[in-house]
């Protein structure tokens, strides 16, 4: 498995999802979605450049032959679901971090500033963040000894589930009961993206929503139909969505007054 299919499982999802979401949204958009489905996507593209740039300039065009080869099976199967939940458990404190950490909440609140949310959410990562987590994983799985093969295949699976759950598509209730003590699921991770950073400052799982109620992180989803405000309150204005004013949230963190929508 290579990073080409990484790209492939997140495309796909992406036509999945979104299709979903046309067919049966969870609500109604505020917005068109054509300019702000390209400006999530543009500033996510840029940073996978700059990361690709950077892991490669640094590790060099050889940097996952460092990486230990697959074992085979049935080792093979108990690597992967090992590796998984490693690299899962990993991403949960980056997260954790990212909010924590005034510098790395600097890098990541364009995510955050989003006032809609739907799969383009998912690609909304400014390429700062994009940079911090493209060195960070690869440079735990050569420590930790965890094969190219498991990085990869975490990769792919991390990509589907993050445009699962910033999908703005309606399941059954009973779905999302069935699903959210095991996943990360939609509902979950909408009260993630609320504009009230108490609410904001829970459910950081990735992939699995164990660690939330592992790491007294968890809030469960609103199942009520209650709508939920998203964004980040000094980012509400309708300006602070344009493709610029995205590229500069880092250096504006912190400098504005808290606007909140009428």
């Amino acid at each position: 498995m290579e990073f080409s299919d990484e790209a492939i499982a997140g495309f796909a999802a992406l036509l999945a999802i979104g299709s979903w979401e046309a067919w049966r949204p969870h609500a109604a958009s505020a917005t068109g979605f054509g300019r702000r489905w390209a400006s999530n996507i543009i500033v996510y593209a840029a940073g996978v450049c700059a990361a690709g740039w950077l892991v490669a300039s640094i590790f060099g065009p050889a940097w996952r032959t460092g990486l230990p080869e697959a074992p085979d099976l049935p080792l093979g199967a108990a690597a992967l679901a090992l590796g998984i939940l490693v690299f899962d458990l990993e991403r949960y404190w980056i997260h954790r971090l990212l909010h924590g950490i005034p510098i790395l909440w600097r890098c990541y609140a364009l995510h955050h500033s989003d006032r809609e949310l739907d799969v383009s959410t998912g690609y909304r990562h400014h390429p700062f963040e994009v940079v911090v987590v493209a060195l960070v994983l690869p440079l735990s799985a050569v420590a930790l000894g965890i094969s190219g093969a498991v990085f990869v295949a975490y990769g792919a699976v991390d990509v589907v589930a993050a445009v699962f759950q910033h999908g703005n598509i309606k399941i059954p209730r009973w779905l999302e009961r069935v699903l959210v003590p095991i996943v990360v699921t939609p509902g979950m991770h909408r009260i993630h993206h609320s504009i009230e950073r108490s609410e904001a400052d829970t459910n950081f799982g990735q992939i699995f929503s164990f660690w939330d109620r592992l790491f007294a992180t968890y809030t469960p989803p609103k199942l009520d139909g209650s709508r939920i405000e998203f964004g980040i309150a000094e980012f509400t204005r309708p300006a602070d969505q344009r493709l610029t004013a995205m590229m500069l949230t880092p250096f504006l963190v912190g400098t504005r007054s808290v606007q909140r929508a009428g």
